[in-house]
C-alpha cells in the first residue's frame, strides 16, 4: 500500500518548499496467511504514483526473494514453552505457578503434541477447548470457564512472547 506525504523543506535561498514523497507499507504473508509482520519504506526518487507504484512492486519482489532463501528453524510449542516461556514468566510475573500448571496441559494436549509453533492455528486451539471442556477435576466436576480462559491468555502470551 502507498502513502502518499508532502515533505517540507528549506532550498538553498531559505526558501520554504514542498515535494511528494512516498512510503510503501508491506503486510508479507506466508501460504496465503498475514505473517503479522509490516514493512514501511521510504520509495527514493520518484515523482509521481505510477513510478512509486513501479517501485513498491520491486521492493515487494527483492522482500520476497531474500525470504525465500532463508530458512529459519522453527521451534515445537512444548519445547519453546519449556524453554523459553517458562524462564521468562518465572522471571516477570507474580504467579508463575499458574504458568507452569498451564504449559504442562498445553504439553500433555493431544492438540499441540507433535506441532511447531507455525503449525499451531484456530483448529489446534478448539480442539484443546474441547478437550478442557470434557474433562473432570479431581473432584469430579467439570473445569470452569474462567480456567479456561486463564490458560487461553497464558498461551496468548506466549505467542506473542515468540513473535
Amino acid at each position: 500500500m502507498l502513502y502518499p506525504r508532502n515533505f517540507k523543506y528549506k532550498d538553498e535561498r531559505g526558501r520554504e518548499r514542498t515535494r511528494m514523497v512516498f512510503y510503501t507499507d508491506i503486510r508479507p504473508r506466508k501460504n496465503g496467511v498475514p505473517t503479522g509482520e509490516r514493512i514501511r519504506r521510504l520509495i527514493p526518487k520518484v515523482k509521481n504514483m505510477t513510478e512509486a507504484r513501479e517501485a513498491e512492486r520491486k521492493i515487494a519482489a527483492s522482500i520476497i526473494d531474500s525470504r525465500e532463501n532463508v530458512k529459519v528453524e522453527v521451534p515445537y510449542l512444548s519445547g519453546f514453552l519449556e524453554t523459553i516461556y517458562l524462564p521468562w514468566a518465572r522471571l516477570n510475573k507474580a504467579k508463575p505457578y499458574l504458568d507452569e500448571r498451564a504449559v504442562r496441559l498445553f504439553c500433555a494436549s493431544e492438540s499441540f503434541k507433535g506441532r511447531r509453533l507455525d503449525e499451531v492455528s484456530v483448529i489446534q486451539v478448539e480442539g484443546y477447548k474441547r478437550e478442557r471442556k470434557g474433562a473432570v477435576s479431581k473432584y469430579k466436576r467439570p473445569f470452569k470457564l474462567s480456567s479456561l480462559n486463564k490458560e487461553l491468555t497464558i498461551l496468548s502470551r506466549a505467542f506473542r512472547l515468540a513473535v
